[in-house]
């Protein structure tokens, strides 16, 4: 008797199971990345309406000779030249300079990505931007970074920690030579002996050459940089 009990009871508890698991909801890969990249896009959408301030630039600002090269260097991107313009003002940074260590660093593309893993116009790695997000108490962006480093592809956060950390090296080095050679490399490696001289030669070249010119100049000078090679 007690053998037949306990195979209806076992017979019981698999007609239970097998009841639970057809109404157990089916998982779904698929929702649950679409769910994510909503969330991605939500949260960028969101910091870059906090930071849309730095892409508004004052009639005065948008008058300076400063910015209306930059315009022109920048492409005629009015968004990324107020960008670059207002951020490298807010660290007290040469606007030119930054705009010139925009072109060494990526070529003014905004999706560039070196071997090393540097995402964005100012090359940036993850780890950096982590360390800044955390040192600024943003904890939840730190933890955004890490868990989807491509959201520093978004201009303004690229654009804002490469300023940020310039800033940084400025407190912490000596010179623009110096400070450039730690950008490119990392202050430790510099502390180590590190020199990126071309990179740094080109940068400030530019950024002295750029401030003598007039915009009729620049404008000239970004016309024979782009299109000079096809009109030979």
């Amino acid at each position: 008797m007690d053998a037949d009990r306990k195979i209806k009871a076992e017979k019981l508890r698999q007609i239970k199971q097998r009841i639970i698991n057809r109404t157990k909801p089916k998982k779904n890969p698929f929702l649950a990345i679409t769910i994510s990249v909503s969330f991605v896009f939500i949260i960028i959408a969101l910091l870059t309406w906090r930071f849309s301030n730095f892409t508004q630039l004052s009639d005065a600002e948008q008058n300076s000779i400063t910015y209306k090269k930059m315009k022109i260097l920048l492409l005629n991107n009015e968004s990324r030249a107020a960008l670059v313009y207002r951020v490298s003002k807010k660290f007290n940074l040469p606007p030119l300079l930054v705009t010139s260590i925009i072109y060494a660093e990526s070529s003014n593309h905004k999706y560039a990505v070196s071997h090393a893993g540097a995402l964005g116009l100012m090359q940036i790695m993850p780890a950096v931007a982590v360390e800044r997000a955390v040192i600024r108490k943003h904890y939840f962006l730190s933890r955004l970074i890490k868990i989807y480093p491509r959201i520093l592809f978004n201009e303004i956060l690229n654009v804002y920690f490469g300023c940020e950390e310039l800033n940084w090296l400025k407190k912490h080095v000596r010179g623009w030579d110096s400070i450039l050679h730690s950008y490119n490399g990392g202050i430790n490696a510099f502390k180590r002996g590190f020199r990126n001289r071309p990179y740094a030669r080109k940068i400030l070249f530019n950024w002295k050459y750029w401030k003598k010119l007039s915009l009729k100049q620049i404008k000239i000078y970004k016309a024979k940089i782009t299109y000079g090679k096809f009109r030979e």
